[in-house]
Parts: C-alpha cells; structure tokens; sequence
C-alpha cells in the first residue's frame, strides 16, 4: 500500500529509506575497521551472520497479518527446490562480504564506498552475459564510464593499487554475482525464502574460516561485533522499503550519501581525509550506474 500523501511523500519516504540504509551502511564500515585490530574478518563476518539471523528469521517466520495486505509466510514458504543455488548464491555473497571487511580495514572508508557504485554496472553487465537481458550499446557505455570513474580513483600507474582497493573492487563485483542468482531464484521463489535460506546458510558457512584465527571477544568488544549485524541488517532493510515505496530511479540519487557520510566519519573518527580524486571517480561511477538504472528502467 502507498503512503499517505501522494507521490511527493511516497519519494520523501524513499529517501529518507535510502539516507538511512547509507547511514547503515557507512557505520557498519566503521565498526569493521575498529574491530580489525583484534579480530579477523572471518570472525567478524560470523557475528554478522548470527545476528541477521536472530533479527531475520523471527520475522519471516511472522504469519501474514489479516487485512495488511503482506504475503503468507510461515515454514511452508521457505519450501525450495533450488537449495543448490541458495547455497552458491549464499557462498557468492559470502566472499563479497568479507572482500567488503577485508577492505574497510585497508583503505580509507570514503575510497571503497566511492568503488561499490560498481555493483549496478556489473549486475547489468553480469544479467546481458549470463542471463541473456536485453542490453543495449547505451548500457555498455554505461559501463565503460563507471570503469573509467574506477581509474580515476585507483590512478593505476600514478598510485600504487594495493590489496585494499582490489578487495572493494572484489565486493562490488560479488555483490553483482549475488544479484545475478538472486534474479535467478526470485522467478519460483519468494523474497522472504531467499533472505531466510540465504542467512541460515551463511551461519555453517562463515564459522568454518573463523575458527582457526578465533579470538574470544571480551564483553566490550561482543557489543561491537553484535552492532556490526545489526547496523548491516538495518541496512538491507532500509534499502528494501526504500524501493518497495518509490520508484528506484528517484531513490537511487541518495545512495551517494554514503560518499560523503563515508568521508566524514572517515575524517572524524580515522583522520582520513577524502582525496579529490575520490569525489571526482565516484561522480563518474555514480552517473553511469543512475543513467544504466533510467536505461534498465525503460
């Protein structure tokens, strides 16, 4: 159902969705780099992983209310016959998020939010590959704007390229993975199984590599690594209502909120401070990725 209000209050509440799913994001980032000094990223992305579960799994479980218009839920939903590609699609964004751990604690925070607007122009270009999507010419010069808005920020021969900015690049390019199987599994399954299998499958999954280098959190320290969950489940949630309330062409924009949330949280909390190339890389990547939306969209 639309929110009261009309069109104007159905785009401020996107917005507001999207502003907020930023904030999350960006302060999830931050959490990362601070635990990184005592803990692997394996370990972290664990902790991650039990708490969207505890969040998650109480409410898809949650029978549809009477009259609110919400899908049934309940066990018989989460019923699938492509567990088998639940379990890759988990396993890809798996390797996305701790590329996305491993390089918040190598680079500043304003660098790898600047490279993840790669994620829709490699979801495009992944959906004409793989998928077999209509692509147009327009769509793959969309594309080879945000890989030039990527050289802008790397400089690749002017700047050393360490592991750090491979790493971002990494998350962006899995992510996109992610969103290539998830476009898979929406055609029989239900938003509601995919988030749920995704999870649990990602408890059994991110334990094995954390128990060699696992370090037993004090109480102080447990507190930030449950926060690390909650703010990355917040996050998704934030971006789910934000395009289930209004069309993504007009919440897209705000996305590049998490640039200068990222810039400044970097600057106050790290001493980081944004280089200029940074801004303009993550201008060029963040117009092509919103001109392939408008193309997608039409």
């Amino acid at each position: 159902m639309a929110p009261a209000g009309g069109p104007g209050a159905t785009a401020a509440a996107g917005a507001a969705w999207m502003l907020l799913a930023a904030l999350m994001y960006t302060v999830t980032g931050a959490m990362v780099r601070h635990l990184a000094a005592g803990y692997s990223v394996f370990e972290v992305g664990f902790f991650r992983s039990v708490v969207a579960v505890a969040i998650l799994l109480p409410l898809a479980l949650r029978p549809a209310r009477p009259g609110a218009g919400e899908p049934g839920a309940g066990p018989g939903e989460l019923r699938t016959r492509k567990l088998p590609l639940h379990a890759l699609r988990t396993a890809l964004a798996y390797v996305g998020i701790m590329c996305w751990f491993f390089a918040v604690s190598r680079i500043p925070l304003a660098d790898y939010y600047a490279l993840q607007f790669l994620t829709p122009l490699f979801t495009m270009a992944g959906a004409a590959l793989l998928l077999g999507e209509r692509t147009g010419w327009r769509h793959w010069l969309a594309a080879l704007a945000g890989l030039a808005g990527a050289w802008i920020i790397l400089r690749p021969g002017v700047a050393a390229v360490g592991a750090g900015a491979l790493a971002a690049i990494g998350a962006a390019l899995f992510f996109a993975a992610t969103n290539w199987t998830v476009r898979v599994l929406a055609r029989t399954d239900s938003a509601r199984a995919i988030v749920t299998w995704g999870n649990l499958l990602l408890i059994p999954m991110s334990l094995i590599p954390a128990l060699p280098s696992w370090v037993t959190p004090s109480w102080a320290d447990l507190a930030w690594l449950c926060g690390v969950g909650v703010t990355g489940t917040a996050a998704q949630f934030a971006i789910t209502r934000a395009v289930g309330v209004a069309d993504a062409r007009i919440v897209q924009p705000f996305d590049f909120a998490r640039l200068p949330l990222a810039a400044a949280l970097g600057w106050i909390v790290f001493g980081e401070a944004a280089d200029p190339w940074t801004w303009a890389g993550a201008a060029v990547i963040f117009a092509a990725a919103t001109w392939a939306l408008r193309l997608e969209r039409r």
